[in-house]
């Protein structure tokens, strides 16, 4: 799952870097993010080696023209995926998802395609979680000397996080899923 990316990549880069322009949409997965789908721990370490793969790719090769990004499939309606559950399991599956449904192949694809795009030309060393709010929990370290840097005002990061001051010393936020609450540390 990672010799393989890392192969491909190998591959097409002499060609992209003479030709100046490319793109590169490799597939982790949403266990590459964390412990949201149980699998085997060398699958996800596999899928998060895609993810840091992907993110320092795009460093190397962003000043040559081309963009490497990913995606990060949550559980899929996939022939092989449905095969391997009985409809009771799959209903069981979905139930445990945000959006209470599997994800469809046709949206990991729109996903890919969006990425290979002239419209992400900007988005370089991003993954795209395309998985129905499978990951629970993401968390955000938070400078404000680093968002200052970044001409990000403090005010605006603050209201999009729902929270008056952010004036404080570097600190984490944590936003869990839908339905499972919030909580913001500072």
């Amino acid at each position: 799952n990672l010799t393989s990316v890392f192969l491909c990549v190998k591959a097409v880069l002499p060609v992209m870097k003479r030709q100046r322009y490319g793109r590169i949409v490799n597939l982790a997965s949403v266990v590459g993010r964390g412990g949201a789908v149980r699998v085997t721990s060398h699958y996800a370490a596999a899928k998060a080696g895609v993810i840091g793969l992907t993110r320092h790719v795009a460093l190397e090769v962003g000043a040559d023209g081309i963009t490497v990004n990913a995606v990060a499939p949550g559980t899929t309606a996939t022939a092989r995926v449905l095969k391997a559950r009985t409809p009771e399991e799959t209903r069981r599956v979905a139930e445990a998802i945000p959006v209470r449904r599997l994800g469809e192949p046709g949206e990991i694809a729109d996903a890919v395609v969006f990425l290979a795009s002239d419209a992400a030309a900007f988005i370089n060393g991003a993954t795209l979680d395309v998985n129905g709010g499978q990951v629970r929990e993401i968390q955000v370290n938070l400078d404000p000397g680093r968002l200052e840097a970044l001409e990000l005002p403090l005010s605006l990061v603050a209201e999009k996080l729902g929270t008056e001051n952010l004036d404080v010393p570097a600190g984490t936020v944590t936003d869990s899923a839908p339905g499972a609450g919030t909580r913001r540390r500072f």
